[in-house]
C-alpha cells in the first residue's frame, strides 16, 4: 500500500490495526469534497505514471531479458 498511497497527496495513511484512526481518516476525507477531488486527481497521475503502457512494456522487457 505504501507504494500506492502518499499521505496527504492521494490519500491518508492510518495506524496499523487502529480502527479509530482509520475511522477518523474516513470522516476527514468524506467531509471535504475538495480534498477528495484532489486525492482522486493525484491518484490518477500516480497510476498513469506507474502503470502506463510504456512502463509496463519496459518492466516486461526487463523480466524477459533476464532469462
Amino acid at each position: 500500500m505504501l507504494d500506492m498511497i502518499s499521505n496527504n497527496f492521494n490519500g491518508y495513511l492510518f495506524k496499523t490495526n487502529s480502527y479509530i484512526d482509520c475511522s477518523n481518516k474516513i470522516k476527514k476525507i468524506s467531509s471535504s469534497y475538495k480534498k477528495l477531488s484532489s486525492f482522486s486527481k493525484n491518484s490518477i497521475k500516480i497510476f498513469d505514471r506507474n502503470f502506463s503502457r510504456r512502463n509496463i512494456e519496459k518492466k516486461l522487457l526487463k523480466v524477459y531479458s533476464k532469462n
